[in-house]
């Protein structure tokens, strides 16, 4: 009998980018408005794959995008704060989405995230249920207000990474590796807050047996885990379940490393890939920047899922489909 996978495409849908994440002058959509119809569309009719876009605010300001994105029949649409281009305090003329969501004052971050949600709204006639902050940059308040709003589904969370801000750090080391309602007090940890979050999938098949306790003692710059996983000739490396960041044989590695860990009879293992949409076309993020890349880029992706249909039993959701 075939272990089960759910699939979950996560993509933080944004403007053109080029080196270094600086925004594109004047703004563009080109990886949105022609590289989701020519490459992203048919490798999701092929495996017949429900992606779930994460909208940044500029996004839905462009009427081509979201008539785009109101013409796809398979996809789920959310939402995605990068906070410059959303009232209070916007800067539309930010050359770099750099500011994370911890860095707001709770009354500046609450109302950004309330008119998201009213433009998504306002944009498709109905309310967002999914939601991934930029940069990965939440506050202890943004799961909260996130609730308050509606929200069925967070997925900022990204297990064994820290994320450092000049105004301050997120450290995800030792939160859980699959779908788990989060405490208030610390969202590393289960607890009974309605929303659910789906971390997306990165890890170590050795650190993913530590206990997580210990894990959430950790950081990127904690060495004593590396020391005693190389006494042990064992790898430290923490790999993406992400095209770029990962190659496809290392992206299937780790699949396999989830499914030994978390499939029984009862449970799907969940696999939540990320990505930005502006990787998809070459010269659009500081990533693929020829056609080449862009091709090779999707090689990978066609292989992983070749394999993952192949191996397991296979289902493809949005992030509001997955339950806990």
């Amino acid at each position: 009998m075939k272990a089960k996978i759910i699939l979950i495409i996560s993509i933080d849908t944004e403007c053109d980018k080029g080196p270094a994440w600086k925004i594109k002058k004047p703004m563009s959509f080109d990886n949105i408005i022609h590289g989701i119809p020519k490459y992203l569309n048919p490798l999701f009719e092929k495996y017949n794959i429900r992606p779930s876009y994460l909208l940044s605010p500029e996004v839905m300001q462009n009427a081509q995008c979201v008539d785009l994105f109101k013409s796809l029949t398979n996809a789920e649409l959310g939402t995605h704060l990068h906070g410059e281009f959303i009232e209070p305090q916007a800067d539309w003329e930010a050359g770099r989405t750099k500011t994370p969501q911890l860095a707001y004052d709770s009354n500046v971050e609450k109302e950004k995230l309330k008119n998201l949600t009213n433009l998504f709204e306002s944009k498709f006639n109905y309310a967002p249920k999914s939601f991934r902050a930029g940069r990965w940059g939440i506050s202890k308040n943004t799961l909260p207000f996130l609730e308050e709003l509606g929200y069925t589904v967070d997925s900022s969370v990204c297990s064994f990474r820290t994320h450092t801000f000049k105004q301050g750090k997120v450290n995800f080391w030792g939160a859980p590796l699959q779908p788990y309602h989060p405490s208030t007090q610390d969202f590393r940890k289960k607890g009974k807050m309605k929303i659910l979050e789906v971390p997306a999938t990165l890890g170590n098949p050795h650190l993913m047996k530590w206990p997580r306790p210990i894990l959430r003692k950790l950081d990127d710059n904690s060495k004593w885990h590396k020391k005693i996983l190389g006494k042990l000739g064992k790898s430290s490396k923490i790999t993406w379940f992400r095209p770029w960041k990962s190659n496809a044989k290392e992206m299937i590695n780790l699949a396999d490393s989830f499914v030994k860990n978390y499939s029984n009879s009862v449970h799907s293992t969940v696999l939540n890939m990320m990505f930005h949409s502006n990787e998809i076309l070459a010269g659009t993020s500081p990533y693929a920047q020829t056609e080449i890349e862009v091709k090779s880029y999707f090689e990978s992706l066609d292989t992983l899922f070749d394999y993952l249909y192949g191996h397991f039993e296979m289902s493809s959701l949005g992030l509001s489909d997955v339950q806990s």
